[in-house]
């Protein structure tokens, strides 16, 4: 175990050191843009600021089927590691500043990770017959899409991928004019919690109720891009993809939590190559994998500096303040979990956000106890990556971690598993 410890830790390390390397690139080639100036940084600060971000990988655990390992990791790589490594190359407050949050960051994380894998709170479940955890499902993801249409019409033309501003400027306005919040709630809680969870229980019940099944996967792509048309918001026709990618690599690998640990930077390398190789291929690295590894470090990071250059008391409506003052855009600057509770409350709130997240960890292993890691990893994927890049309260409330967590715990016969939860029982 202490042997695979040290290999996977000096992975990553390398790995670390590596995406430091990969954000000066970034940088040149954004250089156009508002927000992607590097600083310079000599050798001796790049390995310092590396060293302390592997600092929670000798904390996270490598193995179990417990989805907030899952969770960890995906939260380190995509916003603990890269926010810490490369805080140097993004900031003009100096190492005192710099080393300080550093180690704030490092310090609470691997305190959430201690503080989730001890309490494991044993309450009664209760399960609910297949066809109420169904008709719940296609009933409501029914009614989303209608009052979406309703709102916002129907759209027959999808917005390019490369361009969504535009709609998303037109969303904004319609929603606005609607004088409703609850179509918000709607497109948000459809996109990253309804759709994918269509396609779980359309999965886990193709053979034995095959026209529902198929009734299910309608539902989801037609949910997915009525939203998309609706709002422009990328991710949430992705959601449901990264799910099915999710469900099926983990199905068929003997270690999820590693199969994470390591696939993810993997998925950086990799992109990145290709895109060195062939100028056609950069989407894949220059738009998703620095969406997903690398902006919300630059968020988490100008979050920070702002609040100690103008201080709390100047940071209203905090994502549209940075986005304005660091990248010149009327948009939303999000910095998950560390730096939206700095911009609440300063360190306070990165402690208080720190405990607020270990109950979630703590809340998705309740919720999925007895279930089969492919379905509560490949599900609760979703909310990791919205925890990395969004406040903790709308990742519980509008982004659905509380109705995922909520299904799973009452759709153990829906998803095919006995009620004994005698299916893959390695919650360790």
């Amino acid at each position: 175990m202490l042997r695979r410890r040290g290999i996977t830790v000096g992975l990553l390390a390398v790995y670390i050191y590596f995406v430091q390397r990969l954000f000066i690139n970034l940088c040149q080639y954004f250089a156009h843009v508002d927000g992607y100036q590097c600083h310079y940084v000599d050798f001796e600060r790049q390995l310092l600021y590396a060293f302390i971000a592997t600092l929670p990988l000798w904390f996270i655990p490598l193995g179990g089927s417990r989805p907030s390992r899952m969770i960890l990791w995906f939260v380190y790589l995509s916003h603990v590691g890269p926010s810490i490594a490369l805080f140097p190359y993004i900031s003009v407050l100096g190492d005192t500043y710099g080393l300080v949050w550093s180690g704030a960051i490092a310090f609470f994380y691997i305190g959430a990770i201690l503080l989730s894998d001890k309490i494991r709170p044993d309450i009664l479940h209760v399960t609910l017959p297949p066809w109420v955890v169904t008709t719940a499902l296609i009933i409501i993801s029914a009614i989303s899409i209608a009052y979406i249409v309703k709102i916002f019409g129907f759209n027959r033309s999808l917005p390019s991928l490369a361009d969504v501003y535009g709609v998303r400027s037109n969303f904004k306005s319609d929603l606005a004019a609607s004088g409703s919040s609850l179509v918000g709630y709607f497109i948000i809680i459809g996109g990253y919690a309804l759709a994918p969870l269509l396609l779980l229980m359309a999965i886990r019940n193709i053979r034995s109720r095959t026209l529902v099944s198929f009734m299910m996967i309608g539902l989801s792509i037609s949910l997915s891009f009525t939203i998309y048309a609706a709002g422009g918001f990328k991710s949430i026709v992705f959601a449901p993809l990264l799910f099915l990618c999710c469900y099926f690599i983990f199905s068929r690998v003997r270690n999820p939590v590693l199969a994470v640990a390591l696939g993810l930077p993997l998925f950086v390398v990799l992109t990145f190559g290709v895109s060195v190789l062939n100028a056609n291929s950069e989407f894949l690295f220059y738009q998703v994998a620095r969406r997903v590894f690398f902006v919300p470090a630059m968020d988490v990071t100008y979050f920070y500096e702002y609040v100690n250059r103008f201080g709390l008391d100047t940071l209203e409506s905090a994502p549209a303040t940075i986005a304005m003052y660091y990248y010149g855009t009327d948009g939303s600057a999000n910095a998950g979990l560390f730096g939206d509770g700095f911009a609440k409350f300063g360190y306070i709130g990165v402690a208080l956000n720190t405990l607020l997240f270990s109950s979630m960890l703590i809340l998705a292993d309740y919720c999925s106890r007895g279930i089969p890691p492919k379905v509560s990893f490949s599900i609760f994927i979703i909310s990791a990556y919205a925890i990395a890049n969004s406040s903790l309260t709308t990742v519980l409330l509008s982004y659905g971690f509380v109705v995922v967590c909520m299904t799973l715990a009452v759709s153990r016969r829906a998803l095919g598993l006995p009620d004994n939860g005698q299916e893959d029982r390695l919650n360790c």
